[in-house]
């Protein structure tokens, strides 16, 4: 469904919008990736989510970006001011580790409150159980197992590793580091198709996660709302950038469900949910050391 258009100059973000007129959309929204990459930024993640949406909106072309515009943006604009309202304290941590078909992923729960336990859970319960047809359940397992491993390559890239904690306080602004680091940083946030191949990682799997530059635009209650994170990747130009690395997961949570909704409804998979998050309190209490017959007892009380 095409977004409502809303006039630029009724929105918070036309001053925004401005500044980046003339600045290149894929460096901004590698630039955008590689901040959001910083442990020191885990407290900054709207603005930077907020950021790539902007720059999303933009037709292909424009100068590079430098650290100075970025400061400019990110800590005194009027994205800035917005940011300060929007911006929580991470009180997760920034990266854990993801068991899924091929192997252990290094992935984070980005913005979304335990959006890698509930992947754990919505996979485990619509690919292990017998909800979706085989042909869906193929399809979904290769878009998990795509966009998992651009996850464990870009974080892994970056330094970051299991139980990373987001390390500066909320209140010390946000860092953006020198220009060797920045750039390394923006390129790990960068690929062309020859890349994603050689990584194992078919582009074509991971159109469901990609929003081209240039065809929407958002307004505001869905730059405040993070509607874009759907979209953790942007295309311009032959190349597609990972502008919310932090937000795969999110963004691969809500296309499975969406598309188990569209072949069997939301009621059967809401009950093969709960099946399976029950089944996981149960597996956590016998781990525990809660006897199995009282674990069975209280398995038969469960409605």
């Amino acid at each position: 469904m095409p977004l409502i258009s809303q006039p630029p100059d009724l929105s918070r973000f036309a001053s925004v919008r401005m500044a980046l007129n003339e600045l290149d959309p894929a460096e901004l929204a590698a630039a955008a990736g590689a901040l959001s990459l910083l442990p020191g930024n885990g407290h900054r993640l709207w603005r930077l989510g907020a950021m790539a949406t902007l720059a999303a909106e933009r037709a292909p072309g424009g100068r590079s970006v430098s650290q100075t515009q970025l400061r400019q943006l990110l800590a005194s604009s009027d994205l800035a001011a917005m940011g300060d309202m929007q911006d929580d304290p991470y009180e997760d941590v920034l990266s854990e580790e993801l068991s899924f078909t091929g192997g252990v992923y290094l992935v984070s729960s980005g913005l979304a409150h335990d959006a890698v336990y509930v992947l754990r859970l919505i996979t485990r319960a619509l690919m292990l159980r017998p909800v979706l047809p085989e042909a869906l359940r193929a399809e979904l397992s290769s878009l998990c197992v795509a966009g998992l491993r651009l996850s464990d390559q870009v974080l892994r890239g970056a330094g970051l590793e299991r139980h990373q904690e987001a390390t500066r306080p909320p209140g010390r602004g946000l860092e953006v580091p020198g220009a060797t680091r920045l750039r390394r940083l923006m390129g790990l946030c960068t690929f062309d198709v020859d890349a994603l191949e050689a990584s194992r990682i078919d582009p074509a799997v991971l159109d469901p996660l990609v929003l081209p530059v240039g065809e929407r635009h958002f307004p505001d209650e869905h730059i405040a709302q993070g509607y874009a994170d759907r979209w953790p990747l942007i295309r311009t130009d032959g190349s597609l950038v990972l502008a919310r690395p932090l937000e795969i997961t999110l963004a691969l949570r809500h296309r499975v469900v969406q598309r188990a909704v569209e072949e069997v409804g939301p009621e059967r998979v809401a009950q093969a949910f709960a099946d399976e998050a029950q089944e996981d309190v149960l597996r956590s209490l016998r781990r525990m050391g809660v006897p199995a017959s009282e674990v069975r007892s209280r398995n038969a009380e469960l409605p």
